[in-house]
């Protein structure tokens, strides 16, 4: 009776975690210039998505297009290593315009020199 009692009190939800858990996912989109000026594309990221381990920073960028009718974007995960200035994509996936995942894929791309005057170069400095 009591390991009931024990495990019906570890499932039962708990407010206040719910609620920071929540806050801690916020989608909170911060615009970055796009490449020349194009104004076809719109690039953000997301403070929400941060997460800091060491020397490295991840972050999610989010590339939309008014090319698409209706709109359709891309979700590209960014691991920068914050020391010597190096970059590169670990997860990308194009959505719809509807919002449903198109495709997914995991490219492990090796690390790049993250370039003077970039949108890459803007969120290291941001989230480093």
């Amino acid at each position: 009776m009591r390991f009931s009692l024990f495990a019906l009190a570890l499932l039962t939800p708990n407010p206040a975690l719910a609620q920071e858990s929540a806050q801690a996912r916020a989608v909170d989109w911060q615009p970055l210039p796009s490449p020349g000026g194009n104004s076809m594309l719109s690039i953000s990221w997301d403070r929400g998505s941060v997460v800091r381990e060491a020397d490295l920073a991840r972050a999610t960028v989010r590339v939309s297009t008014t090319m698409i009718a209706g709109g359709g974007h891309g979700d590209f995960l960014f691991e920068i290593r914050c020391s010597d200035s190096r970059s590169r994509v670990i997860r990308s996936t194009n959505y719809t315009p509807a919002g449903a995942p198109l495709v997914e894929e995991s490219p492990r791309a090796r690390f790049e020199r993250i370039r003077p005057g970039t949108y890459v170069e803007t969120l290291r400095a941001a989230i480093c």
